[in-house]
């Protein structure tokens, strides 16, 4: 490769380090290098980074989800979910625990009723039927 097609990289890489004198046709193959060299072990560390997050998550799915969660992921209020469970469109368990009543827990089963009546704003239906064990695939 020529020299010369290193002209435009080599001043960006000058002007991204903040150097001012000019580089030679060496020193700027040298500098390009060691700053790939430099990128690439960042991406490796970004990547194991990403790869023990996956790992972590993998194979964790909630079975139960309190009112405020279920809340969030269809993107309604608290108030609305406990409304649905009240008229009867979830179902939800009652547990001990915080409160004086307790908390009010959705099953992961109940999801694919929000679809069906229309209930929920963002959840992906291709989401729900992974949670269900694949069915949609």
């Amino acid at each position: 490769m020529s020299h010369n097609r290193h002209s435009v990289s080599a001043q960006k890489l000058r002007e991204s380090s903040g150097a001012n004198a000019p580089l030679g046709p060496c020193q700027t193959c040298d500098a390009m290098r060691s700053r790939l060299d430099e990128l690439t072990t960042t991406l490796r560390d970004v990547r194991a980074l990403v790869q023990a997050t996956h790992d972590r998550v993998a194979g964790t799915v909630k079975e139960f989800f309190s009112v405020s969660e279920l809340a969030r992921l269809v993107d309604r209020s608290e108030f609305t979910v406990r409304r649905w469970i009240k008229q009867g469109w979830l179902e939800a368990e009652r547990v001990s625990g915080t409160g004086p009543r307790g908390r009010l827990l959705i099953s992961r089963s109940e999801l694919p009723k929000l679809i069906g009546r229309g209930l929920s704003k963002d959840l992906p239906l291709t989401g729900l039927l992974e949670m269900e064990g694949g069915e949609g695939q």
